[in-house]
Formats: structure tokens, sequence, C-alpha cells
């Protein structure tokens, strides 16, 4: 038997419609007369509590794990909507995605689903899925049993109706507990959850003046490639009242993409126009979870940097440790006398390298260092990919948890990854804000600042460490000390636990306090070091720039500034195309 077929009987034999009851028990389905299916109001059907438990057993008690975002380097994320519940906002949804060319996920309930055709196939013509929103109920509680006939249910019908299957679920009240996500591994269903949840409950009485303090109060969402990104069209009271075109919850998307997902693209310095091979696209969650680009981390142990290598407490003498240290530190002329390197001699300092340069080739190399945002970010990696140039990236680790689909990104693209702390703890301190001097680590300080290298290596290690571009691995051992202080403790807590070298960089540009594209602009062409003196760049150059969201000029500059300096006969390379081969 098959669900949602028609049989025609003559109700006079009561056999043969006995019979054919027995049949849809056994197939776990139930008979229902048309005008009830038509109506809505009958059960569409019910699995038999044998076929429940047997399905049960055969499961062994397994539970679905609730996803919140998809591994993946791909520049995209899904939007999802639920609440059926206003239907000229979710016309107004479906206007607002079809103007930027995204196709998303509408979840809607059983009730939703049998009650509300017009939105459906309004929706599914547009493109979009239609997948599963389950709400506990009095009649469908988070029960095992319960959950296994609201998805038979929430299936049999939509294919039913709507020629259409859906495996995976979102529920828009609240966590699954136990017994409803086993319900789900049974059925061989996915759980979605939540990166962002856009709509905010305090905001439920707005009306259209207040659009705009809505969307500000939305300005520190930073959305994430991979992510799952919740909307509740129904949630506005006054959306009752709003006509097509109109709605407040489409004005409020069409506001939040705007700012949210607009701003993620780059936008060109010639004409300020957005280039549209740098637009974030917008994906249904089933497209999101077959992504092409999703990737799995490596299990496996990294054993390069640990807090038991002691590279340089295992030498014989001091000599061979200084020795060491200034075969694998490259400087720069910010750090120059003995009051910025403390704990090495007269003798030592002098050997130190001081030029930030360790070519003579024609090559620049591009470094960025810190942390950054999609924004930010999507905006280098684009103009570096346009510009075909490889670069170096200082990472600092605090926060690439929250987002470590950026950080596998960059790899993936070709880039180098190098370590610049956790949390941005300096190798030297200074001694007052109003010195110059700095002050070598305290014992206890230099083990706060191994244990912080350490971790930040193993982020990047989690993340990049199973990536090669090319034959080349991703993932380097290769620093650069915070704010470029360096002390000889410090240092040697670099190098002690395993890193190869550490690279200060010769012209720091200074991105972050560029107040214009033309100031920073100048900033590469003449970058000021005194009231009289510059620097230009030149052979075995090593540019120090960020990428956090204040240095808001910088792809855009380097996009103007790359092609030049191919004129100039200039290549780019990694650093470690240099060091350590």
């Amino acid at each position: 038997m098959q669900a949602g077929a028609f049989y025609i009987l003559d109700l006079k034999n009561r056999k043969a419609v006995e019979e054919l009851k027995q049949k849809a028990e056994g197939a776990g389905l139930a008979l229902s007369d048309i005008q009830t299916l038509i109506q809505n109001s009958g059960t569409i059907s019910v699995l038999a509590p044998e076929k429940v438990n047997e399905m049960r057993r055969n499961n062994q008690q397994k539970q679905v794990e609730a996803q919140n975002m998809v591994y993946t380097t791909e520049r995209a994320f899904s939007f999802s909507f639920y609440d059926l519940g206003h239907e000229n906002a979710v016309l107004d949804t479906l206007d607002a995605m079809k103007a930027r060319n995204g196709n998303a996920t509408f979840f809607v309930t059983l009730n939703e689903l049998m009650s509300k055709p017009s939105l459906i196939e309004a929706i599914l013509a547009d493109g979009h899925d239609v997948d599963i929103a389950y709400k506990a109920t009095k009649k469908y509680p988070q029960t095992f049993d319960a959950v296994t006939q609201y998805l038979n249910a929430w299936e049999t019908y939509a294919k039913w109706r709507y020629g259409i299957d859906s495996e995976i679920v979102f529920m828009p009240n609240g966590k699954a507990e136990n017994e409803t996500k086993e319900a789900l591994h049974t059925a061989g269903c996915s759980l979605i959850e939540s990166t962002f949840h856009i709509v905010k409950t305090e905001d439920k009485e707005i009306v259209l003046d207040n659009i705009p303090e809505v969307i500000g109060k939305l300005e520190r969402i930073r959305l994430t490639r991979g992510a799952f990104v919740s909307f509740n069209m129904g949630y506005y009271e006054n959306d009752r009242y709003t006509q097509r075109g109109s709605t407040i919850f489409g004005v409020m998307l069409d506001g939040f993409m705007n700012a949210h997902v607009d701003t993620l693209a780059y936008r060109s310095h010639d004409t300020g126009e957005i280039e549209d091979a740098s637009r974030f696209e917008i994906h249904t969650v089933s497209r999101m979870l077959d992504s092409p680009e999703k990737y799995t981390l490596s299990n496996q142990k990294q054993t390069d940097i640990t807090l038991d290598k002691n590279v340089l407490t295992n030498m014989a003498t001091d000599q061979d440790r200084f020795n060491w240290i200034r075969d694998h530190y490259i400087g720069t002329r910010f750090i120059d006398t003995g009051k910025k390197l403390p704990g090495f001699s007269a003798s030592e300092v002098k050997s130190l390298d001081k030029s930030g340069v360790f070519t003579n080739d024609k090559v620049i190399f591009l470094s960025f260092d810190d942390w950054g945002t999609e924004q930010s970010l999507n905006e280098l990696l684009y103009v570096l990919e346009k510009q075909n140039v490889k670069a170096t990236f200082f990472i600092k680790t605090e926060y690439v948890d929250a987002n470590p689909n950026l950080l596998r990104t960059i790899a993936v693209k070709g880039h180098q990854i190098a370590c610049h702390t956790d949390g941005h703890v300096p190798l030297a301190n200074p001694l007052d804000e109003n010195e110059s001097v700095d002050l070598t680590l305290t014992d206890e300080e230099a083990l706060n600042l191994r244990k912080d290298i350490v971790t930040s290596y193993n982020k990047l290690y989690k993340y990049t460490g199973n990536v090669e571009v090319d034959g080349k691995p991703a993932l380097s051992k290769m620093f650069r000390p915070p704010t470029l202080a360096v002390s000889k403790n410090g240092i040697s807590q670099v190098f002690d636990v395993g890193f190869d070298y550490s690279v200060s960089g010769e012209i720091s540009t200074g991105d972050y306090e560029a107040s214009s594209y033309e100031d920073m602009l100048e900033r590469l062409q003449r970058r000021r070091i005194s009231q009289n003196e510059y620097m230009r760049v030149h052979d075995g150059t090593v540019l120090v720039m960020h990428m956090q969201e204040n240095a808001k000029y910088t792809a855009q500059v380097l996009d103007a500034m790359i092609p030049i300096w191919k004129e100039q006969g200039y290549t780019f390379a990694r650093i470690d195309d240099y060091l350590g081969r």
C-alpha cells in the first residue's frame, strides 16, 4: 500500500473494507475518507504501536546531534523562516529573497502544512525548501511515540499534498529533549538549531517607524559562513494589519540584508560598487548541509609545538641558545636598542637582526596580523584571489573558535597560517606609559606566555593542520610578536616550545589608524617613519598590516597597489616560501 493512494470500495462489502483496513495497519497507515482529507481535519496516518516499538528497538537508543552550523569554507550561509501566521509578511519575505537571488528554507508545522496551502505553494514555486517545524504540544509532546507520529503525519501529508520529502527538523520553541532526539535519529532526520536568531522578543509590538532602531540593535551580529540564520515571520503583532509590500517584517528583513549581508561584499576602490563575485550567497538549509566546500577536522594530535618541547633548554650552552635565537629571529628597525630588547647583552643586541629583511629578491611579502570578521577578511581574501597573490596571516586565536570556517578559508585559499599568540600576550613589558624602555618577563609571565602560544598553535592546528594546497602545508611554525616588542626571556619561550622563526617585519603600515582611502594609499606609497624620513617598498619588504575591521581601507588600497607593484617587476610570496625551505 502507498500513502496518499485512493481506493474505491463498495461499503456494502464489509469484508473488502476490513481487509483493506488490515493491510493499511500492517503498512503503518490509516484509512480516511476523501472529505476528511481535503478538509485537513482528520488523522492523516497513524503508525501502529507495534511498528513504533519495532522502530525504536532497531534504533538502539541512538540520538541525533543538533547542528548549529556547517563546517564549510563556502562564501554562504542559510536563511530559514518560520511561522506563517501573517500572510503578507510571508509574501514580503519571498519578494526580499527574490531580490537577492537567494533560496531559503521555510520550516512549517503540520497544522500550517494542512491549513496554508496557498502560502506553501507560493514558497515552493519560488524555489525554496519546505521542511519540518516541530513545536511540542499537548497532542505531540516530546516523547518518542508522539514525535514519531508527528514526523510520520507531516511526511505523509507533505508527500501526498505537495509532492515533497523532508528529513530536516527545526524546533522554533525550545531545545530537543532526549526522546525527541531519539525519535529524530530513528526517522533519519537532521536537527537544526540557529546560529543566529534575528527577531528579538522586545520588538514584538514595534511599528514601521521603529525599524531603524530594531536594525541598530542588531549591530553586533556578525554573520559567519556556514551559519544557520533564522527569522520568525509571525512575531510582529502589528503585521496582522499591514499590507503586502509594507509589512514590518518585510521592511526589517530588507534592512537586515542591507546592513548585514550586503556589507560583507567588497566595494571597488574605483567605482564604490559591490563586485558581485565577492557577495555572500544565501542557501537553503539542505543545500548548506551539502556544501561542496564542507570539511572535516583532523583528530590527530599535533606534536610540533608543545610545552615540553624544550628546544633551547636542551642545548649545551647559553651561546648555543643565543645563536639559535639570532639565526631564527627576523626583527624590525623599530626594535633596535637594548632598551627595546631587554635581557640581551650589548653584543647580542648588536648581532640581532634589525632590518626585517631576509632576501634581496624582487619580492614583496604581504602579512596580516590579529583576527578579523567575515567582512574584513572576505574583502582581503577576495582582493588577494582577484590579484592572484598569496600572503601570510599571523593569527591571534582568542576568537577563532567562534568562526573556524573563516580560519579554514584563509588556509584553503593557499595562504600561510602563522601564530600571533592566543590573547595578544607581549614578549616584553613596557616600563610605563611614558617610557620607551621595555622590561623582560618574569618567570611566571614567561610560563603564561609559553602556555598561551601553545594554546594558540593547538587552535590553528585543529582547524588547518590537515590543509595542503599544491602540496604545501597551510600551517607553519612561524611566529610574530605582539606589538613587535621582544625580551630575551620572551623570545626564548617561543623557540623553546618549537617555533622555527619569529618574523616581525620591516614596514608597519599602521593601517588600523588610516583615516581614509587616500591616507592609507599614501602610507603604502610613502610610509612616514619620522617627520623627515619615509620608507618605501623595496626588494624583500615584509609589509605588516592587519585583518580586523578597523583596518577598513587595507583591501581597497591593496587592490590599487598590487597591480602597480607588479608593473614595477615585483612578485609576491608567502614568508615560508623563503624561510625554512
